[in-house]
């Protein structure tokens, strides 16, 4: 995989004066209000399944500092991957791919119902393609402070979505909905930038299962067998 392969929404956020992480945004639920983290930059590059995982486990020990003496209920974080450039933007639908992992202490609360975005007076809910169910490794700090469970899915996006001011969100399938992961505006490649035809609500149509496979096992190895 080549650096150049794709671009990548990320997050830069602190989680106190010792504990710094990069790479995703994340949002959770606490016995302290929810918070959310919107800052976003973008970074190049493929992610595997051990990075995303290190991930997590980064933000569990940020979070046991934070919540020192409480449990986070739940928590969703995602990565957004786009296509390589504007021909496979074109032949993918107009859709970006989204990883969405939610943990919780609660196996009745996963798989999540639904992903969906809100933007303006409309809503989007998004097309799960691919869902697997994980355990968090034995005596990790993801699963002490999120929970034993695990589901992680891949959506399509639609890339129009997220033009402009958004929220995309995540019901649970008990306990919770409305459950903020993120908000927009994203800094988005520039051949989608300039693609006039660009809709919101009606990117075109799904791309194939080839297509779909191509850019899940490039952008996101180790994922799916």
């Amino acid at each position: 995989m080549t650096l150049t392969s794709i671009v990548r929404i990320f997050v830069v956020v602190c989680c106190g004066a010792a504990c710094l992480w990069i790479g995703e945004a994340r949002s959770a639920d606490a016995t302290s209000p929810e918070h959310t983290f919107e800052n976003t930059n973008v970074a190049k590059g493929g992610l595997t399944i051990d990075a995303f995982n290190r991930r997590l486990e980064d933000a569990a020990r940020c979070d046991q500092q934070r919540y020192a003496g409480s449990a986070v209920s739940r928590i969703v974080q995602f990565d957004l991957a786009f296509p390589r450039d504007a021909n496979e933007y074109k032949s993918f639908g107009k859709y970006g791919l989204l990883l969405v992992s939610a943990l919780s202490h609660d196996a009745s609360e996963l798989p999540l119902a639904k992903v969906y975005v809100q933007f303006g007076g409309s809503t989007v809910e998004l097309q799960r393609v691919v869902s697997i169910p994980r355990e968090p490794a034995p005596n990790s700090a993801a699963g002490s402070e999120y929970g034993q469970y695990r589901q992680d899915a891949f959506y399509l996006i639609p890339a129009g979505a997220l033009s402009d001011d958004f929220t995309l969100l995540a019901d649970f399938a008990v306990h919770r909905s409305g459950f903020i992961v993120t908000k927009g505006p994203l800094t988005l490649p520039d051949f989608i930038k300039s693609d006039v035809t660009l809709s919101k609500t009606d990117p075109g149509p799904l791309p194939s299962a080839n297509a779909f496979v191509v850019l899940l096992r490039r952008e996101y190895p180790g994922f799916v067998n």
